[in-house]
């Protein structure tokens, strides 16, 4: 039983947390929220030169430009892995969906079951 209730905690503290600072950066937020195909999103789309925004993901170009400062040398090597996950979920032909699965929920399931998997593994050493 303790088992299971460490289990469930380790795979929804994750998304508890995410929510709570979500929610909480919502209310503080105190520029006008993004607005794109009738959804409210927390962040603007102000193209700033301080902080990312909305205007960052629209154009990475920009964000490039602007704020990166500290990936030096292994950038092009970057580049390379961020533009190909870009490119593979958008060859699935529905980005919103393949970033849901894959990066929301897949790769979080796939870190909490070898995580447990660990855990198992010491707890019968």
């Amino acid at each position: 039983m303790k088992k299971i209730i460490r289990n469930i905690s380790l795979l929804a503290l994750p998304f508890i947390i995410i929510a709570v600072v979500n929610e909480y950066s919502r209310q503080i937020a105190t520029e006008k929220p993004y607005q794109r195909r009738g959804h409210t999103y927390i962040n603007s789309d102000v193209w700033s030169k301080e902080k990312c925004s909305w205007a960052c993901h629209n154009s990475s170009a920009f964000c490039d430009k602007n704020h990166i400062k500290y990936m030096g040398p292994i950038k092009a090597s970057m580049d390379v892995v961020y533009f190909g996950m870009i490119r593979a979920l958008k060859s699935v032909g529905n980005y919103a969906a393949a970033n849901l699965i894959f990066l929301v929920f897949g790769w979080p399931l796939l870190m909490w079951y070898l995580l447990i998997s660990c855990l198992n593994m010491r707890e019968d050493l």
